[in-house]
């Protein structure tokens, strides 16, 4: 009959103890680098995902450089239509807020495209996924030109129906001193290039300031084209603006 050795159990008990606290220890702590790899990687992605949309952004409109605006993710629509910006939103819409600008835009990355600028006092992020990250655009600063007022017409120079009223939004937070007196279809429906044309020239350095913040040429009103002796400018919107 084999005998017991006095105390074996106990040290057979306590390394089996040290054991499974060792094992429990490892989990844990393989546990918590998972979870900071996880997290850190979360927010490079979430910084990554802001810069992009930024980026992407600054090419189709001029954004403020003098601050680092807030970029969210829409993840539930039906929580802001409540808010005249969050009208037309989807679901993984970018919202980019400047708060010192008074500005907010929701832009579509899955098209490309601005679907809505607004200023605004503040709109919280709280129906976004997305925390305020340090992400900077690029782009240069939105100037009002001067506090002469600037009546425009916009005309559309493209098959595409709805330019101008994008076009009118982008104006109307971009310039404080402009006011769209007209909208209408462009008698050539092939512009490349959006333009403007200055109907009176003592809006020339308005038009001009305006022109380069589109991106767009100045030059003479085509023969095709009308305007009324009540503009300043006339826009004509280009595919360049799709």
């Amino acid at each position: 009959m084999a005998k017991t050795v006095p105390g074996a159990n106990t040290k057979l008990q306590k390394i089996l103890t040290i054991g499974g606290v060792l094992i429990l220890l490892s989990a844990m702590i393989s546990s918590l680098i998972f979870f900071y790899l996880y997290t850190q990687e979360a927010k490079k992605n979430a910084i990554n995902d802001a810069t992009r949309t930024l980026e992407a952004v600054s090419k189709l409109m001029e954004l403020p450089t003098d601050e680092t605006p807030t970029v969210a993710t829409v993840t539930d629509k039906t929580k802001l239509q409540k808010q005249p910006l969050f009208n037309k939103a989807e679901n993984d819409d970018r919202v980019i807020i400047y708060t010192k600008a008074q500005k907010a835009i929701l832009y579509r990355p899955s098209i490309n495209k601005i679907i809505e600028v607004a200023p605004v006092n503040t709109i919280a992020p709280s129906p976004a996924n997305n925390k305020p990250t340090n992400a900077i655009a690029t782009a240069s600063a939105t100037v009002t030109p001067s506090n002469k007022e600037v009546k425009a017409i916009l005309l559309n120079g493209t098959k595409k129906v709805g330019l101008t009223n994008e076009l009118e939004k982008l104006l109307i937070a971009t310039f404080s001193n402009i006011t769209v007196i007209d909208k209408d279809d462009a008698k050539n429906k092939s512009y490349e290039k959006t333009l403007v044309v200055i109907v009176n020239t003592d809006a020339k350095n308005e038009a001009e300031e305006i022109a380069k913040k589109l991106n767009a040429n100045v030059q003479t009103l085509p023969k095709d084209e009308q305007s009324t002796s009540e503009a300043d400018i006339v826009i004509i919107v280009g595919e360049d603006r799709i």
